[in-house]
């Protein structure tokens, strides 16, 4: 082998270590956002191809420039005398664009790189205003729908991050490759505050927002159960007292009629028992008895009398006068008579 060949094999070897860059390796973009690539090489090229999931979206020449009908695929030439830079930009990305992005450079180097589209829902707290008693717990709900990938959900409280555990996701797929997530935060209510929901995927640069706020309310004052149990059971004594006085004095005063109506029934008997008899039973007539029994048995038929009878000798009663009240009897033989008990 002379001389040329080793000339020839070092300018093949030279030729296969040509190196092309391609920027960056993995692209996340938004639907609907542009997504851009830069390929780059330093050695003499013809014509660079651009490729999307292995199909041609445009064509550079080193002569001619852009090669291209698509106007959702543009160039830019940023070269250097030493180093060939091409720009491509893919306008208004859609889901169908995610996959392989590929510079080749013909008759040198083909690189690839990837694109991932990424889609950026909705995010909504349903109850932007909630009120809640000092003390109890408060429960905000968050739903975040149509997006791709699952959405990464985090919450602040009053301004800052709230801890995991004060908050659960849970996701389940939509259809056409998205997904619905929601989220339920619970808080202890102890001040008026502002609660936010934040949902994002790795292509957004800032979260999406929905924000709610929570007003606390004073708790009504407790009463003490001791002395709610104090306070009843003293009002509850008074009562069944003031019933006892009450129920006393009505059988008192039941009593006291009673006995008083009694009374006056016994008077008016006795009144009206004068002059016949009725109801003294120490009333008695005597056809032999004088003026002075006489008198005497009209005065004893007003009261209460006790009679015994007993066999005593016939007598004519006279008074004394040196004693008032005094009945002496004169025996004129044995006669009944009856005494009378003047009460």
């Amino acid at each position: 082998m002379g001389p040329a060949f080793h000339i020839l094999l070092i300018l093949c070897t030279a030729g296969a270590l040509a190196e092309v860059q391609l920027e960056p390796q993995m692209a996340t973009v938004l639907r609907g956002a542009n997504a851009t690539f830069n390929c780059s090489v330093d050695q003499q090229w013809v014509v660079m191809s651009w490729l999307l999931n292995g199909n041609v979206v445009l064509t550079v020449t080193k002569d001619h420039g852009i090669l291209s009908n698509d106007p959702r695929f543009t160039a830019l030439n940023y070269s250097t005398g030493t180093l060939s830079i091409w720009e491509i930009n893919i306008l208004g990305v859609k889901r169908t664009d995610t996959g392989q992005v590929t510079c080749d450079v013909q008759n040198i180097q083909k690189v690839n790189a990837q694109l991932s589209i990424q889609v950026s829902g909705t995010v909504d707290i349903p109850d932007m205003n909630k009120t809640a008693t000092q003390g109890d717990l408060a429960y905000f709900q968050c739903s975040a729908l149509g997006w791709y990938p699952a959405p990464t959900i985090s919450w602040t409280v009053g301004g800052s991050i709230a801890d995991a555990d004060m908050y659960n996701i849970s996701t389940l797929p939509a259809g056409q490759d998205l997904f619905n997530s929601t989220s339920t935060l619970g808080i202890v209510a102890s001040n008026s505050i502002i609660v936010r929901c934040l949902a994002a995927v790795p292509a957004l640069t800032t979260p999406l927002t929905s924000s709610a706020f929570l007003t606390v309310v004073a708790r009504p004052q407790q009463i003490n159960l001791t002395v709610l149990i104090a306070v009843t059971v003293t009002v509850g004594v008074v009562l069944l007292l003031v019933i006892v006085i009450v129920i006393v004095v009505c059988c008192y005063c039941q009593r006291k009629n009673s006995t008083h109506s009694r009374y006056e029934e016994d008077m008016r008997k006795a009144q009206g028992g004068r002059g016949q008899g009725a109801d003294n039973l120490g009333y008695a007539t005597d056809s032999h008895a004088g003026a002075a029994n006489g008198r005497l048995n009209d005065s004893v038929m007003s009261q209460p009398a006790s009679i015994n009878g007993h066999q005593i000798p016939n007598a004519v009663g006279v008074h004394d006068v040196d004693s008032p009240g005094t009945l002496y009897t004169q025996h004129s033989g044995m006669k009944k008579a009856r005494y009378a008990t003047i009460v």
